[in-house]
């Protein structure tokens, strides 16, 4: 019996405030649908958007330079590379529907995002003392400057 009474509590706690949680269920599921899926890249671009974000806030508070129109660039950062994924969600489903096959530009362009996030993160990082070997961030470098450049 008392683990029927635990189910119940556990049930009811799930049950409240249900309008609430619906409707951020419902936003989430459609902010899910306009990025074309929310896989394990757009996950980890999040998350490294919030590393990113968070390790700024400590170099410019270590360097005493804490900043509200750099702060508010880097929650438009957020809003930016959400439109720009948006785009490219978009333009992969026409050039799907057009061509008859899949190209991924979405994730081709998260994947490029993540490299850009993830140099700064490691760059943040390097500025903290932590060892970050050179030859990582040049080859990171190399990376998204090779993706710019290809045609």
């Amino acid at each position: 019996m008392h683990t029927l009474d635990q189910i119940g509590s556990y049930a009811r706690t799930l049950c409240e405030e249900f309008p609430v949680k619906a409707s951020i269920g419902t936003c989430a599921a459609f902010v899910g649908t306009l990025l074309g899926g929310v896989g394990m890249m757009i996950s980890l671009l999040f998350l490294l958007l919030l590393i990113d974000f968070a390790l700024g806030f400590c170099r410019a508070w270590r360097a005493g330079r804490v900043s509200s129109s750099k702060m508010r660039g880097g929650g438009l950062k957020f809003v930016f590379y959400f439109l720009s994924i948006v785009v490219m969600a978009a333009v992969q489903a026409a050039t799907s529907q057009s061509t008859g096959m899949t190209i991924p530009l979405r994730d081709v362009f998260v994947a490029y995002l993540c490299v850009n996030e993830g140099l700064s993160c490691l760059e943040h990082l390097s500025y903290f003392g932590v060892p970050v070997p050179e030859k990582i961030r040049e080859r990171l470098r190399a990376y998204r400057d090779n993706l710019c450049t290809s045609k």
